[in-house]
């Protein structure tokens, strides 16, 4: 009895090609909800690191019995001088960073994860200038130090909770800073992106009331903002963290005794 033979067909090209296709469709309507995805779970982390610098901030209240501010201008961190550097170095201890709080100087190279907006997928450490370290994506409002001006590098005048009369749920105490886009990939702090081991500069502190997004050509300087489109994350003076629509004029919420107790919402 002879044997029947079943010979399997290949794929023809056409067949291969519209298989092709129709992945290409299915990867083209995937990417923008795994974009979304992505740059949700960016917003929330970046939310997470304002929550710690807002701890931070208070643990360091309870110690000195006032907030942390920008520094001296020009002031090199010290350990030994609690004035000196920005914030972001006068609360190292309270993110865990005590070692590099007391030992400055071995921090040329070294990023601090939580003081890096997970939006932007940048370095961080800073290159040029003699005050050399680690940068923050980060500011303070200058504002709590000096109510009067707001200037970056007023002397520490010892900012407290209870000088908060507008509320401290509508006072900011720091939020993200504004950067261009073609500086995500600089290692360089770049104009105004001091480290954090130097007190007094726009690399950690702001006071303008405008609220700016990334962008190639923003006017960055002096400015909140940040990666996330038509918002930028804000932590306030009572340790909650928001996102605040890039339209608020943030000047009510600076100023901490200006006697407009105004809900940002």
């Amino acid at each position: 009895m002879a044997r029947i033979s079943y010979r399997r067909s290949a794929f023809s090209m056409i067949e291969v090609l519209v298989v092709l296709g129709l992945l290409a469709l299915l990867f083209a309507f995937l990417a923008p909800a795994v974009q979304k995805v992505r740059q949700a779970a960016a917003r929330i982390q970046d939310q997470n690191n304002l929550k710690r610098i807002g701890l931070a901030c208070h643990a360091y209240h309870d110690v000195f019995k006032m907030f942390p501010f920008n520094g001296v201008k020009n002031s090199a961190a010290d350990p030994k001088d609690r004035d000196s550097g920005s914030w972001a170095y006068q609360i190292l201890p309270y993110v865990e960073q005590n070692p590099l709080f007391q030992s400055p100087k071995d921090g040329e190279g070294v990023i601090i994860v939580i003081y890096m907006s997970p939006g932007r997928s940048r370095t961080g450490t800073v290159t040029e200038g003699k005050f050399k370290g680690p940068q923050t994506d980060y500011a303070i409002n200058t504002w709590l130090n000096d109510p009067a001006k707001g200037t970056l590098d007023a002397p520490n005048s010892r900012p407290r909770i209870q000088n908060i009369t507008d509320g401290t749920s509508n006072t900011i105490l720091s939020g993200q800073l504004a950067l261009r886009t073609t500086d995500y990939d600089k290692t360089d702090g770049g104009e105004g992106r001091e480290s954090i081991f130097v007190g007094g500069t726009m690399g950690t502190g702001r006071n303008a009331p405008k609220l700016v997004g990334d962008g190639p050509d923003i006017d960055f300087a002096n400015r909140f903002g940040g990666p996330f489109p038509g918002i930028t994350n804000m932590c306030f003076c009572d340790g909650s963290v928001r996102a605040v629509s890039n339209t608020v004029n943030l000047q009510p919420h600076l100023t901490p005794n200006g006697g407009e107790a105004v809900n940002i919402d």
